[in-house]
């Protein structure tokens, strides 16, 4: 399977799984007991969304315009996002 991520990367799929796991680490932290979390799948720590947005990835065109870049719209006018209001978006208000 020919899957890279960094062009998936912040799609609406992708927002949605942080966005789970936000609510689902926080639930769990409310516990009185420490908790481990171990992602045996995790990709890059990072992927330069600016990079795809400004066409020097040649192959595809980036999912992140309707998933991240859309919430960033979300986030501004629904307070009630929380956690995800910290995602790294201040960068992509400037595409």
């Amino acid at each position: 399977m020919n899957y890279r991520h960094q062009y998936h990367a912040g799609n609406f799929a992708d927002v949605l799984k942080h966005a789970v796991l936000l609510h689902l680490l926080g639930a769990l932290q409310a516990k009185d007991k420490g908790i481990l979390y171990l992602d045996t799948h995790s990709g890059r720590g990072g992927y330069d969304l600016a990079a795809a947005a400004s066409g020097q990835t040649k192959t595809r065109e980036p999912e992140w315009p309707n998933g991240q870049r859309k919430l960033l719209g979300s986030v501004l006018r629904l307070h009630c996002i929380g956690p995800l209001s910290g995602i790294s978006v201040i960068q992509i208000a400037e595409y």
